[in-house]
């Protein structure tokens, strides 16, 4: 007889002669937070959370669309493909762990989003570079040679008609994904304050509930918001999925005015950068995107922590 999980836990709960607490605990503490987290979400976040879907549904059309082209994908092309459905996971996975409280796991997701949006819009400037992409048997090498850096972004905002205030928007750009990126660090690397920011996660007192086991905060705006400039990239660099005689993009798919699939993806590309446009003006005075100082939110997160530390 095959050992089953169930069994081999019940004879390993009876060898240590406690008794076994009762069974999906685990399971218990993901829908109680599910449950709680809608009732705590803030007017901010569910707002950035509605811009955020929308990005999210152009991504899944873009990626349909590449998948299931009837055959009319070259083989280099296909890097545009999986790339798109990889992009899409991501940002579920983002949205996922923001809606359950859990935001250091979405700023750890988000991050890895935006260095496969990086890579998808390098290859839409850079098409020569597919083939070299899909046969990299060590993807570190691909990435030290084109990407880290700055590299992608470079070549990225290169190929963008940018004249007058775009130029001032490249350049604001640029210092936001930098500055964002070394934030996202504290993140993605262990480190005591990303660490003891699972506890700080707590808005409202009268509701007994850590917030290691998952609470929405208003710190996952900052989340959406910056997973939503990394893959305004791609929604600015062309007509993705669509070729045309003034688009920089092709794979060989002609848009079909019949075809609903197309009319929305190319409407919702429009929907998207209204979206972007707004999230700019509403950055503050100090330009297009503000950014708090890293260090000084370091600083802060230190603080509380010593506030709360016994004596």
């Amino acid at each position: 007889m095959t050992e089953t999980a169930k069994s081999l836990i019940a004879k390993s709960w009876k060898k240590t002669r406690v008794r076994k607490p009762k069974r999906g605990v685990a399971a218990i503490y993901a829908g109680h937070a599910i449950i709680l987290n809608n009732k705590l979400t803030s007017v901010a976040f569910q707002n950035h959370l509605e811009l955020y879907d929308e990005f999210i549904s152009w991504l899944a059309d873009v990626a349909t669309v590449l998948l299931y082209s009837n055959g009319s994908l070259k083989r280099e092309d296909y890097a545009y493909a999986h790339l798109a459905s990889a992009i899409c996971s991501l940002a579920l996975s983002v949205r996922h762990a923001a809606c359950i409280g859990h935001d250091v796991s979405a700023k750890i997701l988000a991050r890895s989003l935006a260095e496969y949006s990086d890579v998808m819009a390098l290859l839409i400037v850079r098409p020569d570079l597919r083939t070299e992409f899909q046969k990299e048997e060590a993807p570190e090498q691909f990435w030290q040679k084109h990407v880290q850096r700055g590299k992608a972004r470079k070549s990225i905002l290169a190929a963008l008609p940018l004249e007058g205030r775009a130029v001032d928007w490249s350049t604001q750009y640029e210092s936001f994904r930098r500055e964002e990126g070394k934030f996202l660090s504290t993140s993605v690397h262990p480190s005591y304050v990303s660490a003891a920011m699972t506890v700080l996660a707590v808005d409202d007192e009268k509701v007994a509930w850590p917030g290691f086991l998952g609470r929405v905060t208003d710190a996952s705006v900052r989340t959406l918001v910056y997973a939503m400039q990394c893959l305004s990239l791609i929604v600015f660099l062309s007509r993705l999925p669509f070729g045309g005689k003034k688009s920089q993009f092709s794979v060989g798919l002609t848009f079909e005015p019949k075809n609903k699939l197309h009319r929305q993806i190319e409407a919702r590309r429009y929907v998207l950068v209204r979206i972007l446009r707004f999230l700019g003006t509403q950055r503050s005075e100090k330009g297009v995107f503000k950014v708090k100082d890293p260090k000084g939110l370091k600083e802060w997160a230190q603080e509380e922590l010593r506030n709360q530390l016994p004596e």
